[in-house]
C-alpha cells in the first residue's frame, strides 16, 4: 500500500472540507427605512460571519444591488461589518434589495429584503391671514416609469 499517497489524499480531503465549510455563513442586512421617497439617501449595513462564528475580516467586498442592478460597493472592517450608502431609484415600485459579501477566496454569502420606493409629500401653508394657500407637490408617473413633479395650489378664503 502506498502510505504517502494515502496520507496526501486524506490531507487534501480535510483541507477541501475546511474550505467548503468556510464558505457557509451569513450576512445581516439592516435597512433603516425600507420605504423611501425616490432619490432619497439610503444606508444599509450588517456583518458577515462564517458558520463557526468567525467574521469575514477586513477588506472584503460588500455589493448592494436592487433588482440585480449594482447600487453600492463597500468593504468590511476587522469585525466583518460593512456600511453602504446609495440613492434610491427614481422609479416608484417594489425592489429586491440584496447584499453579497465576498471574501478574498471568492466565497460569498448573501441576504435580501424587500425595498419600496413610494411618493412622499405634504402641505406647505403660505399666504396672508384672510386667505390660505396650500401648496402640495404632486407626482406624475409617465408611461416609461419616470417621475415628474408638479405643484398644485389650493386657495381657501376665510369668511
Amino acid at each position: 500500500m502506498n502510505y504517502p499517497a494515502l496520507a496526501f489524499l486524506i490531507l487534501f480531503f480535510l483541507i477541501l472540507v475546511v474550505v467548503v465549510n468556510a464558505a457557509n455563513g451569513t450576512v445581516s442586512l439592516n435597512v433603516y427605512n425600507s420605504t423611501v421617497w425616490w432619490n432619497d439617501s439610503v444606508t444599509v449595513n450588517g456583518t458577515a460571519t462564517y458558520t463557526n462564528g468567525s467574521t469575514f475580516g477586513s477588506g472584503q467586498t460588500a455589493n448592494v444591488t436592487l433588482d440585480n442592478v449594482q447600487y453600492c460597493t463597500g468593504t468590511t472592517n476587522s469585525t466583518g461589518f460593512y456600511n453602504c450608502t446609495f440613492r434610491a431609484p427614481i422609479r416608484l415600485g417594489t425592489y429586491t434589495l440584496q447584499v453579497t459579501v465576498t471574501n478574498s477566496s471568492g466565497q460569498s454569502v448573501s441576504n435580501s429584503s424587500s425595498f419600496y420606493v413610494k411618493p412622499n409629500f405634504g402641505e406647505t401653508v403660505i399666504g396672508k391671514v384672510d386667505r390660505s394657500v396650500f401648496e402640495v407637490p404632486m407626482l406624475i408617473e409617465d408611461m416609461d416609469g419616470t417621475i415628474r413633479q408638479i405643484w398644485a395650489r389650493v386657495i381657501v378664503w376665510k369668511a
